[in-house]
């Protein structure tokens, strides 16, 4: 059985210059990101699509990073790792995060090779080791995530970069209900500049280029008013 992708990573983080960089390096390491500008959204979020590693910032506008992590650690039991970024590293501060439930915290300026190594230790230390994969394979499909490249009976399907990053998700997600908002998360990072009929369109595309039907042993199904659920039918 193959081991489990790298997991799913909310970002909070309110500037918009450093969200982009913080989430491209993070996506061109095979994560993939939900990102979110302010606290209260990412909580509620988290009780409806947990993710399964937070990278806070500590000083956003409408509540702290700190206590996004205090309310993840005691109202939600969150066990996964919880990244702090600071802008400073006196002792003070570093204590506190730590105290409060930090696994790690990252200093401003981030360095591109550091924020992602602290990231990937944190979570082999939660997985015990355990190494992310970078392929999928399903029935007759295979994906190579360092490629972005997919094929379907050992014949390679040409796919954009988004397209190769939908198939991603719903193959990560293979018989599971799939929100809307979760892939434009994933795929664009909700910027507010994309718009859902954008998703339809790349979907069509995903849908076709891939032959998603039960005589390939998988069925996509659009869900009303909620996104997809992508399912295998057969061994």
């Amino acid at each position: 059985m193959p081991l489990s992708p790298k997991p799913r990573i909310a970002l909070l983080e309110d500037d918009p210059v450093q969200a982009e960089s913080l989430a491209g390096w993070l996506r061109a390491a095979g994560f993939e990101v939900a990102h979110f500008r302010a606290g209260y959204d990412l909580m509620a979020s988290l009780r409806r699509h947990p993710a399964e590693l937070l990278v806070l910032d500590k000083r956003v506008p409408d509540i702290s990073g700190i206590d996004v992590l205090k309310w993840a650690r005691a109202d939600l039991s969150y066990r996964s790792p919880i990244l702090i970024i600071t802008s400073h590293d006196s002792e003070v501060d570093v204590v506190s995060a730590l105290e409060a439930g930090a696994d790690d915290y990252l200093q401003k300026p981030l360095r591109r090779a550091e924020f992602i190594a602290r990231i990937e230790a944190a979570w082999r230390r939660h997985t015990g080791g355990t190494v992310a994969v970078t392929e999928l394979v399903l029935g007759p499909y295979r994906l190579d995530r360092a490629e972005a490249s997919a094929s379907l009976h050992g014949q390679p399907i040409e796919l954009t970069q988004k397209e190769f990053d939908i198939a991603w998700h719903l193959f990560r997600h293979v018989g599971s209900l799939v929100a809307r908002e979760d892939l434009l998360r994933a795929v664009w990072g909700l910027n507010g500049s994309v718009q859902t009929r954008t998703l339809d369109v790349h979907m069509s595309r995903v849908r076709r280029k891939l032959a998603l039907q039960p005589e390939n042993g998988v069925r996509l199904q659009s869900i009303y008013s909620f996104g997809y659920r992508f399912d295998r039918t057969a061994d």
